[in-house]
């Protein structure tokens, strides 16, 4: 029974995880009657401040300037906050379980539009200063491209090293901003991003590194005319106070986003949403808004005459309508898109209309899924309880025994949940703070499991030794490997839970993170339980010789 926990911890877990890195998502949808409102700038430059959290880019003086010049929305990103997630939503307008790069693993291009793509079929020239990997997302549709050189590690923790490639990259952009004078221009500044990974974004280190960031925007803000162009600052992501981003705290997922220059509205604020950015910089351009985007112009941010204003919102409306139509024909089953209800209203209420139908679909499909899953969660649940009755049957321990174990087994799942905290493990990805970190952090929670059972299990042992005056050996092996079985049966029921309710198998939708996390932990927790629990014998024997040396009288 152990191995067989083992092993299917082991599958489960793997199928998991493949599912999540290796995703393909379904929804790379084509637009078949695009629409384009008119153009408002010739150009937009976006600089993307990785790593950059809203409360550190509130004391940049110079963006505090830009944010008095023109517009300021504090903008929330998705889940995972990873870096090459937070790319894709920008420029696709779409979430993360729609455009499909689910983390920062495995770069590919991406399947669904982008505005490098519809930019470059409405002839602008396009540019982008990044690393590989996030090239990677957007070619073949980038005319210009400054490569940025991946730093050594030991270089990434020196901030004077950092400032100096900051200074490199301002001076590699700007030079191709004044050459070039690309339509559509995406620049990257990563050393607010590294300064979070190497000392958190509670220290000077990363307050230092936005201030230089602040610097580079001063130097780049006379290279755009503003009166034709539009600059835009935001971010991928935020950090937490430790370094870290990927979860869900409120410190990553709120960012900054500000917009100067050309219709946008000086003094204006706002909110927003991370998938805004893309039709918002559609609209600027008067190109067509990606097919699978989600978000809305931000018109709210911008000085636009009234018939302006409806041309951009019909050609929302057309994009939003075409995508609603694929969605909700993928969801229900339909081999074609399903047909859309007779409209009504202004455009306003025909896409509020449009987003209700949407989500009615996607908790329609959520809710069947969740029902069918419901026959899975029962054997996974059931089977080890009837494979344990059988062995009761059999006469292969006693009543004694198991009462014993079942103590020891939640014993040991209570010990790992103080571990589990106890070595900084966290449901979230923002407890990871790089991702070459990941393997240890998974190490980690395993050890913490079998530590925690075998700690159980040797106080069982001793406790046996106390009482029986020698406990037997296979007394002993029986009790243990029955504690490690109940211990990994009570991971198995919450892994059980939540693939139940949530779904883990990434094929269509993006789980809740903290569920998504539990369950991959929970899996190599049973993992490491079912294959380590069977040495447990030998531990039960060694704590039980201890508790006998160890004696002070003699049993009464």
């Amino acid at each position: 029974m152990l191995v067989a926990l083992g092993l299917l911890g082991r599958e489960l877990g793997g199928r998991a995880w493949r599912a999540f890195t290796h995703y393909q998502t379904p929804f790379a949808f084509k637009n078949p009657h695009p629409v384009a409102g008119p153009p408002l700038v010739r150009q937009v430059v976006i600089v993307l401040v990785d790593g950059l959290a809203y409360h550190a880019s509130r004391a940049m003086p110079f963006l505090n300037e830009l944010r008095r010049q023109g517009a300021d929305a504090e903008c929330r990103v998705g889940l995972p906050s990873l870096s090459l997630p937070g790319r894709a939503v920008m420029m696709t307008g779409a979430w993360q379980e729609i455009h499909g790069q689910a983390t920062n693993f495995n770069p590919r291009p991406l399947p669904v539009e982008h505005l490098f793509q519809t930019a470059q079929r409405k002839g602008l020239s396009t540019a982008l200063a990044a690393g590989p990997a996030p090239q990677t997302l957007f070619a073949p549709y980038v005319s210009e491209r400054i490569v940025y050189r991946r730093m050594d590690p030991a270089d990434s923790r020196d901030l004077d090293k950092l400032e100096a490639e900051l200074r490199w990259m301002g001076e590699a952009t700007r030079a191709l901003l004044r050459e070039r004078e690309p339509d559509l221009f995406l620049l990257d500044f990563s050393i607010a991003d590294e300064a979070g990974h190497a000392w958190g974004a509670s220290s000077p280190q990363y307050q230092a590194a936005a201030q230089a960031v602040d610097e580079e925007l001063r130097r780049l803000a006379p290279e755009i005319d503003r009166q034709h162009s539009v600059l835009i600052v935001t971010a991928d992501h935020g950090h937490t106070a430790a370094g870290g981003h990927g979860g869900a705290e409120e410190s990553v997922i709120r960012v900054p986003l500000v917009m100067v220059g050309g219709p946008v509205r000086a003094g204006s604020t706002g909110s927003a949403e991370q998938v805004d950015l893309a039709p918002t910089v559609a609209a600027l351009l008067g190109i067509e808004i990606p097919a699978s985007s989600q978000g809305r112009p931000l018109l709210e941010l911008l000085d636009l005459s009234p018939a302006t204003r409806r041309a951009v919102l019909e050609a929302l409306y057309e994009q939003r309508r075409s995508f609603v139509d694929q969605y909700v024909g993928w969801l229900s089953g339909r081999s074609g898109p399903a047909p859309a209800p007779a409209a009504a209203g202004g455009v306003e209420a025909r896409l509020g209309a449009l987003a209700q139908r949407a989500e009615a679909a996607r908790q329609d499909r959520l809710r069947r899924e969740e029902r069918a899953r419901l026959a899975g969660f029962a054997a996974l649940v059931l089977a080890p309880v009837l494979a344990l009755a059988g062995l009761r049957a059999l006469g292969l321990f006693t009543e004694a025994e198991l009462a014993l174990a079942v103590l020891a087994g939640i014993s040991a799942a209570l010990l790992y949940h103080g571990l589990f905290a106890a070595a900084g493990l966290e449901y979230s990805f923002s407890a990871v703070n790089r991702d070459e970190w990941l393997g240890r952090f998974f190490m980690k929670d395993m050890g913490a499991a079998t530590a925690a059972c075998a700690l159980a299990v040797a106080l069982a042992a001793a406790w046996m030794e106390r009482r029986l005056r020698p406990a037997p050996l296979s007394a002993l092996a029986r009790v243990a490997w029955l504690s490690a079985a109940l211990l990994g049966y009570l991971f198995l029921v919450r892994m059980a839970i939540v693939y139940w309710r949530n779904g883990v198998f990434l094929r269509w939708h993006m789980p809740e993170q903290s569920w998504g996390f539990s369950f991959y932990l929970d899996a190599l927790a049973l993992t490491a339980v079912g294959f380590a629990g069977v040495a447990l014998p030998l531990l039960a024997w060694l704590a039980a010789r201890l508790a006998r040396a160890t004696a002070l009288s003699p049993r009464p």
